[in-house]
């Protein structure tokens, strides 16, 4: 069952669409065109861009020279959008060198993982991130000119609006300005039996038939002994035998680091779906209850 793709801010203050007269006139105009959206998040500081997907990162330029700082990210399997099911890329512009030198090409994340932050680089006018979106894989260098001299994202499928791309999970977004662009909403990561093809998304517990298992409030059991994260998923850095609650040590395995031993009960406080994985928020830190059709917890 395919992903469903989802906006990648938990605060939606779009400031420029890809229609108007402004700066990404060009973008729509020209040929080809694209349809770029400038996302300034909560407005204070630096907000992160989670991954929408299951997600490679396919190509970084600029960082450390005078281009102006972009990312190319790619779903690593068909994903399903409110228009579409099909890889899909994003080019996302503007992040600075403190954020994106972390990166390299051809890490993966997980979907809803943190990434990196907005900024400023290239003289934009305030912490934002552009977002460009296209269907299919990333072609060339991943972008061109269009006939008005704008560099366009350039993918096998060719560009697509964001309505067009992302999901809107009210669970994981709040909506402050759309800007007059049209998106789908949804919530807890499913599209429903309304969705293209009649497709759900199974990306949360509830929609993937577990949310009897895995629901908040409710005490389970490790199977195994697991290690015990900082957030759902790899990508997260495990925690230290330190860092548990009194509770907590006494139930882990003696070492450095935090793991939980088998048997032991815990109370799940929250739940993240990742794909075919499942993830359980403990008092002490995350670990994963479920990983495709192998149970850890129940």
């Amino acid at each position: 069952m395919a992903q469903i793709s989802r906006y990648p801010a938990k605060v939606m203050n779009i400031t420029q669409s890809y229609k108007g007269s402004y700066s990404h006139s060009k973008n729509y105009n020209g040929s080809p065109r694209d349809y770029p959206i400038d996302e300034a998040c909560a407005d204070a500081g630096r907000s992160y861009f989670y991954a929408p997907f299951d997600c490679v990162v396919k190509r970084i330029y600029g960082v450390g020279s005078k281009g102006v700082n972009t990312i190319w990210i790619q779903s690593t399997a068909p994903v399903q959008t409110p228009a579409f099911k099909d890889h899909v890329t994003v080019m996302v512009i503007h992040p600075n060198d403190d954020t994106l030198r972390r990166l390299r090409v051809g890490q993966l994340f997980r979907k809803g993982t943190a990434m990196f932050l907005e900024g400023t680089d290239g003289r934009a006018t305030g912490n934002h991130f552009h977002i460009s979106c296209g269907r299919g894989r990333l072609r060339g260098n991943g972008w061109r000119k269009n006939s008005l001299g704008k560099f366009v994202i350039d993918v096998s499928g060719g560009a697509v609006p964001p309505e067009k791309v992302f999901y809107v999970d009210t669970s994981f977004t709040s909506v402050r300005q759309t800007k007059g662009l049209g998106f789908r909403r949804i919530t807890g990561g499913t599209a429903g039996s309304s969705g293209p093809s009649g497709a759900s998304g199974g990306d949360s517990a509830s929609s993937s038939g577990i949310g009897r298992v895995y629901k908040v409030g409710r005490t389970v059991t490790l199977q195994v002994n697991l290690n015990v994260r900082s957030g759902p998923g790899t990508n997260y850095t495990r925690k230290r035998r330190s860092q548990l609650t009194a509770n907590g040590k006494k139930h882990a395995l003696n070492g450095v680091y935090a793991v939980y031993r088998k048997g032991t009960r815990v109370t799940i406080m929250a739940v993240r779906s990742i794909g075919a994985d499942v993830w359980i928020k403990t008092p002490s830190g995350w670990i994963c209850g479920k990983k495709g059709r192998r149970i850890y917890v129940k």
